[in-house]
Parts: C-alpha cells; structure tokens; sequence
C-alpha cells in the first residue's frame, strides 16, 4: 500500500456501514508513512486510540476528520497539529478528549490556522480567550496593539529603583537635576 500511494491528495478512510459488507476498522496509521502530500484525511468512524507520529509528516494536510474513534489525552493529541500549517478545518467530535476541561480553547490556542473545528466556525472571542487562558504575555501585547495603547514610558529613576541601584546614588541625583 505504501509503494503505490506516496503522491494522493486525498484519503478516505472511513469504516463502511453497509451490512453486506464485512465492517474495517482501522487501528493503526503505520500506512501513512509514506504520504506526504495529501491534503485531505478522513478517518472517521474507526477504533483510533493513538496517532503518535503518524501525522506530523503530513505539512499539506488541509482538512482532517477524527471525530467517532477513541482519542485519549488531548496534549499528546493535539502536539501531532502543531506542524501542520495548512490544517483549516479539524474535526475531532466524540471522541473522549474532547470531555477535557477547555479542549476547544487549548486545540484554538495550539493549532491556530484552524478555522472550523468540530464543525462550528472558530469565532474571533473564542481565540482572543484561548490566547488570554494560555499566553498571557502574547494576549497583553496583541490587546494593547489592537487598541493602539502604547507600554508607558519609565523614568531613569523608576527603572533604578527597581534594580535596587542603591550603590550609585549619583545616578539618580543627575536624573533629577
């Protein structure tokens, strides 16, 4: 399979549904490996419990369906998108990450070319919140450029006395005069 697949753009590979059809599952994406330009990934409706390394490869991946399989720990999860620039829309629906205390704002705030994930749109609040959750120093600067606040100006004298420059008060005497 790998010999024969390395230049697809799209893959589907969803469990079949028919009942004249003995049901796939797919457990493992060891197959994958040799893949590197495709841009569009179903894998919904399988028995995913990992995808370590299986899809950091993948730098064109545009959109990727994961939802009804079985992830587990979203940090582990979510570390496999943070190469994948293109990565616009990411649906990871039912599976139990997503039961994780702010998995919507941390999946935001790490991935942030997603625009659609688990089918609702990514809306402007949603991010300015999971930058202010998860970066506080980014989420100060972006707001105060936004709003076009600019960092107040310190005075040789606030500076020093902040560094405790007690050993050289002639400094401070010339500032003042």
């Amino acid at each position: 399979m790998n010999s024969c697949c390395h230049v697809l753009k799209l893959r589907w590979l969803t469990s079949n549904n028919d009942k004249h059809l003995p049901v796939f599952k797919i457990e493992t994406l060891d197959f994958l490996r040799m893949n590197y330009h495709i841009k569009e990934l179903y894998l919904h409706n399988n028995l995913l419990t990992d995808i370590t390394g299986a899809l950091k490869h993948l730098t064109s991946l545009q959109i990727l369906m994961l939802q009804n399989n079985w992830l587990h720990k979203m940090e582990k999860v979510v570390s496999e998108f943070k190469k994948l620039r293109w990565l616009h829309t990411l649906n990871l629906f039912n599976n139990p990450l997503t039961q994780e205390q702010d998995y919507r704002l941390y999946v935001i705030y790490h991935v942030p070319s997603v625009q659609l994930l688990d089918r609702q749109l990514i809306t402007p609040k949603e991010r300015d919140t999971a930058f202010g959750n998860y970066c506080q120093d980014q989420f100060r600067v972006r707001q105060s450029l936004a709003f076009g606040q600019r960092k107040p100006r310190l005075t040789v004298q606030q500076i020093t006395s902040k560094r405790n420059y007690k050993k050289y008060p002639g400094i401070l005497k010339q500032e003042n005069k």
